[in-house]
């Protein structure tokens, strides 16, 4: 008897419990969970600064070389560095991000205040010089 006959009466019924839509949990708009006078809401971005959400090549330099990622999301006072390969922990100073800007490279510090393994990494931007930081604001404006 092949394997085939010997399982033929088994469906997926017989592996799986019946999912109808009494079953399955209701779905939530996490909006409308997360009352917007909550810190952190909708409604309370602690963003103060204005973020281009656009991509942006770029290099950091890690513990061991110079490692590349994107940048997604970008302001005056810090980014967030699309970067499958390695991320750092939050906490942790970054000497040297240097972002690719349709004007030129700009090469800045910071400290990252999040990560999320395999996915990418937040960074606070410290010691942002007068000049880097208009061409930082000059980018929401053009």
């Amino acid at each position: 008897m092949r394997i085939a006959e010997k399982f033929s009466h088994l469906t997926m019924a017989t592996f799986l419990p019946s999912l109808s839509p009494r079953t399955l949990p209701e779905r939530h708009d996490v909006a409308q969970q997360w009352p917007a006078s909550a810190p952190n809401g909708p409604a309370n971005d602690r963003r103060q600064q204005t973020r281009v959400e656009q991509y942006f090549d770029c290099t950091w330099l890690s513990d061991w070389s110079e490692e590349r990622a994107r940048v997604s999301n970008l302001s005056p006072a810090g980014c967030y560095l699309e970067c499958r390969a390695v991320a750092p922990t939050a906490g942790t100073p970054l000497t040297a991000v240097t972002i690719n800007l349709p004007t030129g490279q700009i090469s800045l510090q910071g400290i990252v205040v999040h990560a999320l393994r395999g996915v990418g990494f937040a960074v606070q931007f410290t010691d942002v010089d007068d000049a880097a930081r208009a061409r930082l604001s000059a980018l929401d404006r053009g």
